[in-house]
């Protein structure tokens, strides 16, 4: 018996996805300029269907929020992954995130396959906006599946998204990489900070699915304003030579 087919240990799971994908994304954010707040925001499904992305936004700090829509992968005969896209999930993330959700496919099916290629898995995931995917138009199907080549056995053919029946390809904007998320990130999504008013909808979000939100804040004063600078000797190492040179010039500074 394959490992791949032992249970608990076969084929990815979302969660698998969610929780690694966004401990990268979020690891990858830290180099931004000066001191910003990077935070996930994971709303519950009664208050996300309830309120919707306007309540989620309303009195956030000054920033940008990014939204995203994982979705799981799975493995099919022919090499190819697919992803499975919901008509009415699709329709709520065009008409409630102002055309700023993406959507997270990583194609790495396999469990084993995603631990062995843990490090590379950001690089292979892809980030389409959700507006980039043909929209259903007046198809009655529920459903619709996207396949994208595996990283790890290539096949060029696989790009595309079924209409029903058959496959079309997929525009290039469905290619959208990490890296071309990441140069973007302060430029794009929602401005947060606007002070407005709590209003309930009044029809509930449905088939919105878990959504994950990213809040990236402005940056953050260095110090208030007045305070008096304290000057810091710069060294690699501590040693009580240092404590001693630092303790000197603080007591210097107060005696100033």
């Amino acid at each position: 018996m394959s490992m791949l087919r032992r249970p608990g240990l076969g084929h990815t799971s979302e969660n698998t996805v969610v929780y690694n994908l966004l401990h990268d994304m979020v690891s990858r954010l830290e180099h931004l300029p000066s001191r910003r707040r990077l935070t996930v925001i994971s709303p519950t499904p009664f208050w996300e269907r309830r309120y919707g992305f306007d309540a989620l936004i309303h009195n956030l700090p000054p920033g940008v929020i990014h939204v995203y829509q994982f979705k799981r992968p799975h493995a099919t005969r022919n090499g190819c992954v697919k992803f499975v896209i919901n008509r009415d999930q699709h329709g709520a993330l065009l008409s409630n995130f102002l055309g700023t959700a993406r959507y997270v496919f990583c194609p790495l099916p396999e469990t084993l396959d995603f631990v062995h290629h843990r490090n590379n898995a950001l690089g292979y995931t892809k980030f389409p906006y959700v507006h980039s995917i043909p929209g259903w138009g007046n198809k009655r199907n529920r459903t619709r599946t996207i396949r994208y080549p595996n990283p790890l056995a290539p096949r060029t053919e696989c790009l595309a998204i079924t209409d029903p029946k058959k496959y079309l390809p997929l525009p290039k904007t469905c290619l959208t990489t990490w890296e071309e998320v990441e140069s973007t990130v302060l430029d794009t999504g929602v401005r947060t900070g606007v002070d407005a008013p709590l209003v309930r909808r009044e029809k509930p979000v449905k088939h919105a699915g878990r959504v994950f939100y990213v809040h990236i804040s402005e940056l953050e004063r260095e110090k208030r304003k007045g305070a008096r600078e304290i000057p810091v000797i710069r060294q690699q190492y501590d040693t009580a030579s240092y404590r001693l040179a630092r303790l000197q010039a603080l007591k210097e500074e107060l005696e100033k």
